[in-house]
């Protein structure tokens, strides 16, 4: 009993670590390839 919801609470865990990491690197690469669009307009246009 204890076993199984160790490793159920372990799982969901992961689960959320997973979800919350995905969505970190998401924001970041949207973050990061908005700014370097930015440069590039400045570089170009200014």
């Amino acid at each position: 009993m204890y076993t199984n919801y160790i490793d159920i609470v372990v799982y969901l865990f992961h689960q959320i670590k997973s979800m919350f990491v995905n969505t970190v690197k998401y924001t970041l690469n949207q973050s990061l390839s908005a700014k370097a669009f930015n440069g590039m307009l400045c570089m170009c246009c200014c």
